[in-house]
């Protein structure tokens, strides 16, 4: 289902995401946020995110679902970290700018506790993680001390 059919069903019936409702949100934020690869167009949007909870509810429950779950969750969670740095960049106030960093290093935990998880119970997580450090290390000549 595209983003378009899903936030007209959304509009038109009395379906919605069991957490949050759509149209609760401002508009602004339901515009794309950009990141730093913008290079490639994968902008995600707070409305994006909620089309791919949808597919992921379609999904056999199990070890994939739970998978696509908590890959989903490190997602959302480091676009809101990026979110809570561009706006602590945008702030005029000391004080609102330290709020955003602060926020900011939370999300990055929470991606961190989805990750954890997901070394746990993804096959493949692991020794791809190790695969990427090595791929790193190779490539900037970094040894590694462990």
């Amino acid at each position: 289902m595209d983003k378009d059919n899903y936030l007209h069903i959304l509009k038109t019936t009395n379906l919605r995401p069991k957490k949050v409702k759509v149209e609760e949100f401002d508009p602004v934020i339901l515009k794309e946020v950009p990141t730093d690869n913008d290079d490639n167009n994968d902008n995600k949007t707070i409305s994006e995110l909620f089309i791919q909870s949808s597919e992921i509810e379609s999904m056999s429950a199990g070890v994939g679902r739970d998978i696509q779950i908590l890959r989903l969750g490190m997602i959302a969670e480091l676009d809101a970290s990026n979110l809570y740095e561009k706006l602590a960049e945008l702030a005029t106030d000391e004080k609102v700018s330290k709020l955003m960093l602060d926020i900011s290093r939370e999300e990055k935990v929470h991606a961190g506790e989805f990750e954890t998880l997901l070394e746990e119970i993804d096959p493949e997580y692991e020794d791809a993680e190790e695969e990427g450090e090595k791929e790193v290390e190779d490539l900037l000549g970094i040894k590694d001390e462990d």
